[in-house]
């Protein structure tokens, strides 16, 4: 919870054509993804825990404790040197329900990666 001045609610109603779509990265994998990592990487791949994967420069284990990075300390500022007009946290399916959500009717975006563990997972 918390209190925002009601002229800078962030609603997505400002975005406009041309408007640039930036993305943070993610310390790795979030709250509702590790059981799609545990099977695809411990039972499709056949990794083990202490397997080192380059993709990541440490063991799968590794990854798997990664902490989930809090994204307030990256947007505070950003917020008080842009004009952001819309924000979508990614996970599950947020790039096919999130951005959508907030881009205009007709709208087409590109994004670009991935990398790391996402990487691996496409292969």
């Amino acid at each position: 919870m918390g209190v925002v001045d009601r002229g800078r609610i962030i609603d997505g109603s400002k975005i406009a054509a041309g408007d640039l779509v930036i993305g943070l990265p993610s310390s790795g994998l979030h709250s509702n993804g590790y059981s799609l990592a545990r099977k695809a990487l411990l039972e499709v791949a056949g990794y083990q825990v202490d397997s080192f994967v380059p993709e990541f420069g440490h063991t799968v284990g590794e990854e798997l404790i990664t902490p989930t990075r809090i994204y307030v300390k990256s947007i505070l500022p950003l917020l008080n040197k842009f004009d952001i007009k819309g924000l979508a946290h990614i996970t599950g399916g947020g790039l096919t329900e999130n951005i959508p959500r907030f881009c205009l009717k007709g709208s087409r975006w590109c994004l670009t990666g991935p990398n790391g563990l996402y990487h691996l997972y496409s292969k």
